[in-house]
């Protein structure tokens, strides 16, 4: 895990090592798509907050409500240079 010294994430990155107690908070991003599929508004907002302990954190699959929904993968190097796979589906 890395973390910045600046609120904007600018400055060297460094290495965190949590420890019992630690908190972690999740950062959700949403896409509203237009009428063509396309990226129309980005929203982000603060998520779940996870406190590090003993035990590793779990992963739980539930099944997603009916919808439209963009998944994928973005992915950032240490300059700052992104990469996106994304694609829509159709939850029924």
């Amino acid at each position: 895990m890395f973390g910045f010294s600046e609120p904007d994430w600018s400055g060297a990155p460094h290495e965190i090592t949590p420890v019992s107690g630690d908190t972690f908070t999740v950062l959700e991003t949403w896409l509203d798509l237009d009428q063509n599929g396309r990226v129309a508004q980005t929203a982000t907002q603060p998520g779940g907050v996870l406190t590090f302990g003993n035990q590793p954190f779990q992963w739980e699959e539930l099944d997603a409500a009916a919808g439209q929904y963009v998944v994928g993968f973005v992915v950032e190097d240490l300059d700052g240079n992104s990469k996106e796979s994304l694609t829509q589906i159709t939850v029924r």
